[in-house]
């Protein structure tokens, strides 16, 4: 099956995971109702695996540090699905250190942001870190 991911040029769909609920609800807020995007949010690892072949996102936005999997494992897991290999991931992260040590050991893991994170300007620094991966692909 060829992945769709080599042909996105813009960023619509992002499949959020994380447990924190105030955080999940920010983080939504922050990308759909200000950034324009369609975000679906899960609370949970096993969430985002039961959800993820009915969502086909652009780009898995995951926390960290997941009482059920850490985020890269789930980045990892999440990519086994059919069409998504090539998915890239973003970890969001009050453990800057602890994420940028996962990024490298992943390449699919593209970029690390930081919380607390400001509401308004969420979606613009994701969609940042989104046109560099694209752009480096060219």
């Amino acid at each position: 099956m060829t992945d769709r991911r080599r042909d996105v040029q813009d960023l619509r769909t992002v499949l959020v995971v994380e447990d924190d609920e105030a955080v999940r609800s920010l983080v939504a807020a922050a990308l759909g109702d200000i950034g324009g995007l369609d975000v679906r949010s899960c609370g949970s690892a096993t969430e985002a695996l039961a959800v993820v072949s009915d969502v086909a996102p652009d780009l898995f936005l995951l926390d960290v540090q997941l009482p059920d999997m850490d985020g890269a494992a789930l980045a990892g897991a999440l990519r086994t699905r059919p069409g998504l290999a090539g998915t890239p991931t973003v970890l969001l992260t009050g453990r800057p250190d602890l994420a940028e040590r996962m990024r490298h050991d992943d390449a699919a893991i593209i970029g690390v942001l930081g919380k607390p994170f400001d509401v308004f300007a969420l979606a613009d620094a994701l969609r940042a870190v989104w046109t560099a991966w694209r752009d480096s692909r060219a």
